[in-house]
């Protein structure tokens, strides 16, 4: 392939990273970003491993695997390298055209510090620019440790999503009959994204040692004992690589992400090999910390392939953890907040939304990914406040929408039920509709709604303290202007909830099936 098609809509602007198996650039694809991923074989023809990449990625399309968007090979020659740009974009393009405020890389130094020559085969694959690092760099630098501005409910939904999101990839990959063989924290992306406020999602990635089972009944496949030690399973070293040799590389990965720590540091990639191989060596698992996720762990690292639960079942049981940890927060929130009266709970309820949303914005501006590892990452905006008790993300089991969303008097009981995370709460407007069912009235009240059309109403409604004056023995009525101002403020606050719901993100999973 001449080096104008090979390279002409193509531009390198930074290093990502390198390895054995190729570099990383971070670049554009035909004007929009992307990673460029430049791989150099001293040999005139594909290598085997390259080869399987290259199909194993151009089949695999799912939202927790990172999409190739193509995939070039060309044998170079004396006359294509000496085609290669001094500093431009693309090959082929003329100098002055080349704009020099967008950094581009030049193509020939890239070759160059490539080792390319006469002869040699390049490989590009362009794929989806995943930018806010790997799931490696994010634990070593703490994303999952717990730190101030972050409650411990809140550190486990963001590691027990995260997992999730590991799995729901490699479910796919095993339904298109595809072992990855390599799985591991460094080989797992974590992509920009609102689809909740972590800010990110993660998305398997590299398939250069993946496994192809030729028979959609087979379950394992006979191959050179290749991977990362570490993440290897007995099987693995004796060159048997099972659907369930990636369950224990995911066990492992769920040890290097719950704990923040990997497993064996002290060891060598002997030890390692020699331990697993043995049967002598399995992971230390910290019960004290987290007993449900080491004993979900535990059967992750089972020696036996065929005790190893399925990533559709691991899936499942991940998400039903998290909803678990939710509603023991929610449980353990609602304890904290009872008060003495009913005007107390009003006032503590208030200033606990404030100060849960002050906190939680002010961490995830703060440290929510940081900047060393999210190059860039910017987490969602910001919940309005009168959204600030809703859940931190949509469970996906349980999602917000419920039958009845159009009807404002189910909405309303919803609101004033009060119950689970799964029932619609939405900070001030659920408060207040709380408190006219209990007739608490509190001081003046402001809500506003946010339409679709960018419209925006505003209803403020002064209510009294007639439940308390009632409570006190003094006898207290409402005025007929007092009162509609009360109704025409609970309609409000019933649109506003609704709107609220309408308004927040929902999960991919929900707009799919």
């Amino acid at each position: 392939m001449p080096a104008d098609k090979l390279l002409g809509d193509l531009r390198a602007t930074d290093l990502q990273g390198s390895g054995s198996m190729g570099t990383v650039y971070r670049g554009m694809y035909r004007s929009a970003p992307a990673a460029l991923k430049i791989m150099f074989s001293e040999v005139p023809m594909l290598t085997p491993t390259t080869a399987k990449e290259l199909t194993v990625a151009m089949h695999l399309r799912h939202p927790n695997i990172v999409s190739t968007f193509t995939t070039r090979s060309a044998i170079l020659t004396q006359e294509s390298l000496a085609c290669l740009g001094d500093g431009g974009a693309s090959a082929g393009t003329p100098t002055q055209q080349v704009d020099r405020h967008d950094h581009a890389l030049s193509w020939a130094e890239i070759f160059r510090r490539g080792g390319a020559a006469p002869g040699h085969t390049v490989t590009i694959i362009v794929q989806e620019l995943c930018d806010s690092g790997t799931l490696a760099d994010a634990i070593a630098t703490g994303i999952f440790a717990p730190r101030p501005g972050w409650t411990p409910a809140l550190i486990r939904r963001v590691v027990l999503r995260t997992a999730a999101d590991v799995c729901r990839g490699m479910i796919h990959m095993h339904a298109c009959g595809v072992l990855h063989g390599d799985l591991k924290p460094a080989n797992v992306l974590l992509a920009r994204s609102g689809k909740d406020r972590r800010g990110f999602e993660a998305k398997v990635a590299d398939f250069g040692l993946s496994r192809i089972l030729l028979d959609a009944a087979a379950s394992w496949v006979q191959s050179s004992p290749q991977g990362t030690c570490r993440y290897m399973p007995p099987e693995a070293f004796r060159g048997a690589f099972h659907r369930a040799s990636d369950v224990y590389a995911f066990g492992m990965v769920l040890f290097d992400l719950a704990f923040s720590r990997r497993p064996y540091p002290h060891l060598n990639n002997v030890q390692i090999m020699m331990g697993v191989t043995e049967g002598t060596l399995q992971p230390d698992w910290p019960d004290a910390e987290w007993p449900e996720l080491c004993a979900l762990g535990r059967r992750c690292t089972a020696r036996e392939p065929r005790a190893r639960p399925s990533f559709a079942e691991l899936e499942a049981e991940l998400v039903a953890l998290e909803a678990a940890v939710r509603d023991a927060d929610a449980r353990e929130r609602s304890q904290q907040q009872q008060p003495s009266h009913g005007g107390a709970l009003l006032h503590s309820e208030q200033k606990q939304q404030q100060e849960e949303h002050q906190s939680e914005a002010s961490a995830l501006a703060r440290e929510g990914v940081p900047a060393a590892v999210a190059r860039g990452l910017k987490p969602p905006h910001s919940l309005p406040p009168s959204s600030a008790r809703l859940p931190l993300w949509q469970p996906l089991t349980s999602p917000m929408r419920r039958e009845g969303d159009g009807n404002p008097t189910i909405a309303a009981g919803l609101a004033i039920d009060g119950g689970s995370g799964d029932r619609i709460r939405s900070g001030t407007g659920s408060a207040a509709a709380r408190a006219i069912a209990c007739g608490v009235i509190s001081a003046p009240l402001s809500s506003s709604i946010a339409r679709t059309t960018g419209a925006a109403i505003a209803t403020t409604a002064n209510f009294t303290a007639a439940a308390m004056a009632r409570s006190e023995g003094t006898s207290s009525q409402l005025c007929p202007t007092t009162t509609t101002a009360l109704h025409a403020a609970a309609i409000a606050l019933l649109f506003v909830d609704a709107a609220l719901v309408d308004a927040t993100p929902r999960p991919r999973e929900e707009q799919t099936t």
